[in-house]
């Protein structure tokens, strides 16, 4: 009889749990990152050994056919090897707790820097919030949403329990399903203050519109250029991150909004009549996407004064704006 994948997943978990205190350059970089054992213990990091067979050479037969599968071992030329060597490693739990799959990072110049399993049946990122289980757990209804596992864990270092991290994609449809049926209320997402993160908030916005339609109230918070959450809060401390979120968050129309002015800022000093209604038909794009009202991002601009070096210019040309008229059109977006 075939080996249950779980099981397997479950032995390996195991086996780089038990592994970690044997590596004196893991346990340094959780000491320097300062992950205490408590968040070590909740989140079961464990250490994948700098072996070919360190894993594999644990398993039978049939429990190396699924691991196989699931991709934690890997063949070449007959030979079998362990798909994780010399890397922390995070076991990656579904919201009901089961170990689906793992991300490792390198401890060393190597790359990739971070590395995930392998896509199977039984793991698929698009569908998977990295410590949603132990958020939930925590009855809290506000939930933070990250970019990456060990932005988590630097959080709840600092007893910040309510971060979830997509694994390496965007945001998704069924990212926000998951969210749904969690009974979570709020929802926040943080992201870069860069470029790279304004585009991160852009592709999320498909599964904001989902969020609404629960009754989760959306927003996001945009980081200080060139600091990630777990540098922030390891640099700053908890009071100062949760000022910070606390005066930055911008709900979903302010979000817009701000997108908006960013782009406009991007071109230049004095945009001509061309730029401005090329953002405009943005900011109508991302409403519509986001199914979130024109009246809130008009809102928005009026009220926010971090908004008033453009909002005269840029609501200007919102009334001149025009789009084809559709038939039984109910769109939310920008309209004479």
């Amino acid at each position: 009889m075939p080996v249950s994948k779980q099981v397997v997943l479950q032995k390996a978990a195991q086996f780089y749990s038990e592994s970690l205190a044997h590596s004196a350059d893991a346990m340094s970089y959780l000491q320097a990152r300062s992950l205490p054992l408590s968040v070590v213990d909740d989140m079961k990091i464990g250490y994948a050994p700098n072996e070919w067979d360190g894993f594999v050479s644990t398993l039978n037969a049939e429990e190396q056919a699924a691991a196989l599968e699931i991709g934690l071992i890997a063949e070449s030329n007959g030979r079998r090897y362990d798909s994780f060597r010399n890397r922390l490693i995070f076991p990656i739990r579904d919201e009901k707790g089961n170990v689906v799959g793992f991300g490792g990072r390198t401890l060393t110049d190597d790359t990739p820097k971070y590395l995930n399993s392998s896509e199977s049946d039984v793991f698929k990122k698009s569908q998977i919030l990295y410590g949603l289980d132990l958020a939930v757990k925590s009855g809290r209804k506000h939930l933070l949403v990250l970019e990456g596992y060990t932005d988590v864990c630097g959080l709840r270092a600092h007893d910040i329990n309510t971060p979830v991290a997509t694994l390496g994609t965007a945001f998704t449809e069924q990212h926000a399903h998951l969210l749904a049926k969690s009974n979570v209320k709020h929802v926040t997402f943080c992201f870069d203050g860069d470029k790279a993160g304004r585009d991160a908030a852009v592709r999320a916005m498909d599964a904001w519109a989902m969020l609404h339609e629960a009754g989760v109230e959306v927003g996001c918070v945009f980081l200080p250029d060139g600091l990630d959450p777990d540098e922030f809060v390891n640099s700053r401390g908890r009071e100062k991150f949760s000022e910070y979120f606390q005066s930055n968050r911008l709900d979903a129309a302010n979000s817009i909004a701000k997108l908006g002015v960013d782009r406009y800022l991007s071109y230049g000093k004095s945009p001509g009549l061309d730029a401005q209604l090329n953002c405009v038909a943005y900011i109508n794009d991302l409403c519509m996407t986001a199914d979130v009202s024109v009246e809130r991002v008009r809102a928005a601009f009026d009220a926010n004064p971090a908004f008033d070096c453009v909002q005269h210019s840029l609501l200007s040309q919102i009334d001149e704006f025009r789009q084809p008229p559709l038939e039984n059109n109910n769109s939310k977006g920008f309209s004479p």
